[in-house]
């Protein structure tokens, strides 16, 4: 959770509003398109208690409870509501298994960084160097 919390692979949910509504006390039409941007939001200090540092345990043991109230709608790397993303629980299976078994069997050595580019979706910029 900490890494799509800090590179987020979708940098913001938007949607288009069913009806009428008022959000924080904003008058909103209906048919008027949202954007919550959890890019911004995930490294913000009200949000995350030392949001710029990659730290892992904050979703474990005493943290978890506190990082958890905040990062509901924030951290949502497969989206959420009805058009969340139909693979999540198929790769929250198998990634943690992937991931044990290269690790275990395999030494890995990156070439150089890898570069990332925004095209609304965060990516690699070109190949990525490493070898196993």
């Amino acid at each position: 959770m900490e890494t799509f919390r800090l590179l987020p692979t979708a940098n913001c949910l938007g949607r288009v509003t069913e009806e009428d509504l008022e959000l924080s006390g904003y008058k909103v039409s209906a048919g008027s398109v949202l954007i919550c941007h959890t890019g911004i939001a995930c490294r913000d200090e009200r949000n995350f208690r030392r949001a710029n540092e990659f730290r892992p345990e904050r979703w474990l043991n005493e943290e978890k409870s506190q990082t958890a109230s905040n990062a509901t709608f924030l951290v949502a790397p497969f989206g959420v509501g009805r058009r969340i993303c139909p693979g999540k629980r198929f790769i929250e299976q198998v990634l943690p298994v992937i991931l044990e078994y290269t690790i275990k069997n395999f030494d890995m050595q990156v070439v150089k960084p890898m570069e990332l580019q925004f095209e609304f979706l965060l990516s690699p910029k070109g190949p990525t160097s490493c070898y196993f």
